[in-house]
């Protein structure tokens, strides 16, 4: 029925009042207490709340560090990668670039060397007629002082069983003849043939490698004519085959200084990009000889040699002469 004035309560003199204003005083300090415990709990969850919260935090800051540093070190990973692959296909871009430009010389080397082969075959058919020719020439001076001797000889025994001797009618017992520039004095015998001159090249066995290293490429890949061959640079390059040096230069087709040996029936070897050749066209070399020593000349993207077996001028596999 109406609000409750406490007021009017407090300012009551009978006992009833009394009591009630203490009821009243008891139940709003009870209150009082009531709510300043509460607030003092809700202080308290508020203050570990954010304690909570705080730490909560933390953790998700360091989380949020641990992240970005994982993504950061997956960043600079892929990064190293793509230099990694940049410099890898860089490589490969020259060891691609360096087989085109060998290609490119390919046939040019299979020209020169078919070249060098049928001038060293001319040269030996014709050392070959000019040895039969003197020979021919030689046996036909033995013949025509045999023939002369023997007309001497019967006509001085004619001369003899008549006896009287006829002016003139001497043998002539002893000739002069003329071979390789040097005279010679026969007794009616065969004078000895011009000597051709140099030995022959070892051709005969099977091949050596020619350099002591790691192959880093072998043949046929992307077109590859020969098989690459890894060394420090510097390191002593032999003959794979005994036979006789063809090609000793420097090749501007991207083979560098290039060395060709022909070993005879159509085989040839070439060992290219040498730091220094030792050798000379003409020269006859063993096998096993040393050729050059190892580098990086011509097209090459480092140092290694390039070695190469030919047949007719042909490209083949060197591993099906190699032990």
């Amino acid at each position: 029925e109406g609000s409750f004035d406490s007021a009017q309560m407090l300012k009551s003199s009978n006992f009833d009042q009394a009591e009630q204003r203490k009821a009243l005083a008891d139940t709003v300090s009870g209150n009082h207490t009531d709510v300043i415990d509460q607030l003092k709990g809700a202080k308290a969850k508020i203050a570990d709340l954010q304690a909570e919260t705080d730490a909560a935090r933390a953790e998700a800051d360091a989380r949020r560090k641990d992240e970005q540093d994982q993504l950061d070190g997956l960043q600079t990973s892929r990064n190293d990668q793509a230099k990694v692959k940049a410099e890898w296909d860089k490589r490969l871009n020259g060891l691609q670039d360096d087989d085109a430009k060998l290609g490119s010389a390919d046939a040019e080397l299979a020209a020169l060397i078919q070249q060098k082969q049928a001038e060293q075959a001319a040269a030996a058919e014709a050392a070959r007629q000019a040895q039969a020719a003197a020979q021919a020439q030689a046996q036909a001076q033995a013949q025509a002082q045999a023939q002369a001797q023997s007309r001497a000889q019967a006509t001085q025994a004619q001369s003899q069983s008549q006896g009287t001797n006829a002016p003139g009618s001497s043998a002539a017992a002893n000739s002069t003849t003329t071979a390789g520039g040097k005279t010679t004095t026969t007794s009616g015998g065969t004078a000895p043939a011009p000597s051709s001159g140099g030995g022959k090249p070892v051709t005969g066995g099977r091949m050596i490698w020619p350099i002591n290293g790691t192959v880093s490429q072998e043949f046929g890949h992307n077109g590859h004519p020969g098989i690459d061959i890894f060394a420090p640079m510097g390191t002593p390059i032999y003959a794979a085959l005994g036979g006789t040096v063809i090609y000793a230069q420097f090749n501007g087709g991207g083979y560098g200084n290039l060395v060709v040996v022909d070993h005879g029936n159509g085989l040839a070897t070439a060992y290219a990009h040498q730091s220094q050749i030792l050798v000379s066209v003409g020269q006859s070399v063993g096998q096993g000889q040393q050729l050059g020593l190892e580098g990086s000349t011509g097209y090459s993207t480092g140092p290694h040699l390039h070695f190469e077996v030919r047949v007719n001028g042909s490209v083949t596999n060197p591993r099906n002469y190699l032990p």
